[in-house]
């Protein structure tokens, strides 16, 4: 079973949670102005998750989406209807099921048979 410090990443300490908050933020302003709505949501997702807390990650990830959408609306003149906000909102979505995705990946590697044998339970008991 693998422990969460060991791997290539280490957790933040709590005291530091809130930098990493910053900088993955300060990240997505940069990536933002560069790549415009491009950011790699899913790369800062995955570093927040092995980095942060869950509940900092959450709010590393929210804080990433709604910096870049507000460079995009006010920076770089994105238009105002409604289809560009659902692709705002769409963005959003998908920036929190790459961090859910990642948060399950380490999840399973950090106990992976209990997970095995809870899914092979669910389905036995399915039948």
């Amino acid at each position: 079973m693998l422990e969460r410090n060991q791997f290539p990443l280490r957790p933040a300490v709590p005291g530091f949670a809130v930098a990493w908050v910053a900088i993955i933020s300060g990240a997505s302003v940069a990536l933002s102005l560069i790549f415009a709505c491009v950011t790699p949501f899913v790369a800062l997702a995955a570093v927040s998750a092995v980095i942060l807390p869950r509940r900092m990650a959450m709010t590393a990830v929210l804080l990433a989406w709604l910096v870049n959408q507000m460079v995009g609306y006010f920076v770089l003149g994105y238009p105002q209807t409604w289809d560009s906000y659902a692709w705002g909102l769409t963005i959003g979505i998908a920036a929190f099921a790459s961090l859910a995705a990642a948060l399950g990946v380490l999840r399973l590697k950090a106990d992976p048979c209990r997970h095995r044998g809870r899914r092979l339970h669910g389905g036995l008991r399915r039948l």
